[in-house]
């Protein structure tokens, strides 16, 4: 799995690849996401359109970075066009929590007016 970042306007995108299981790169997004609230981002997108697969340890990391924007007064959102990635969102009821959209586009759109 990596993790790479992007501004677009005032959101940081984070493009998510490879599989969120518990592996070598286990944390990296929770890293990153502090990382980026330690320099003041408060709006982030995290990209999972190129994770094929996401199991419980994954949904541990998307809700830890998600708790360490939220203490921050921040925003994190996810978009996840991956089937099964978006069913484990559910199934976790995480989608409750963290507002997914299909595409980057949607999200994007999302954080206008917030």
């Amino acid at each position: 799995m990596s993790v790479t970042d992007r501004p677009v306007g005032d959101v940081v995108v984070l493009d998510v690849r490879g599989e969120m299981i518990n592996n070598k790169e286990h944390g990296s997004v929770k890293r990153r996401v502090g990382e980026l609230l330690g320099r003041g981002h408060l709006r982030l997108l995290l990209n999972l359109s190129q994770v094929p697969y996401m199991n419980s340890w994954g949904v541990g990391e998307l809700a830890s970075a998600f708790i360490s924007v939220r203490n921050r007064n921040g925003k994190l959102k996810v978009a996840a066009s991956q089937n099964r990635v978006t069913k484990m969102l559910a199934i976790s009821r995480l989608d409750t929590a963290i507002e997914v959209f299909d595409t980057e586009a949607e999200a994007l759109h999302s954080f206008e007016g917030v």
